[in-house]
């Protein structure tokens, strides 16, 4: 088929995320709810749920140290940030990202387009 990828996999990423209410959210796709099924409807999805740079972000996760810490330390600023938790009024802080983990999900391509996942 001329309009698949070359690959036989799609992949997708989610980042639960904890908060301080005790609520968990996916700080990736920025949501309140975590869902782990492949996006789409039923079409190869082979993109993030961010545009632009972030394609790469993923592909960066076995970096170490320093460099790894200001890597996944941003997505935690980007999170408390947008959610108001850093604007001094203290109206947000049950926003406020505790910890997260980050996956990158696979499902294989099955002929006739079907998917493992």
């Amino acid at each position: 088929n001329v309009f698949v990828g070359a690959e036989d996999y799609v992949t997708w990423e989610i980042a639960p995320g904890r908060l301080s209410d005790g609520s968990v959210v996916d700080i990736w796709g920025k949501t309140d709810v975590v869902s782990w099924d492949m996006p789409g409807a039923g079409a190869p999805c082979t993109s993030t749920s961010r545009p632009g740079r972030w394609r790469s972000f993923p592909y960066l996760a076995e970096l170490s140290g320093e460099d790894g810490e200001v890597l996944w330390g941003y997505l935690c600023r980007q999170w408390d940030d947008e959610n108001g938790v850093n604007d001094g009024s203290g109206l947000n802080k049950g926003r406020q990202l505790l910890r997260y983990n980050f996956f990158m999900l696979q499902a294989d391509v099955l002929p006739n387009m079907g998917f493992s996942a």
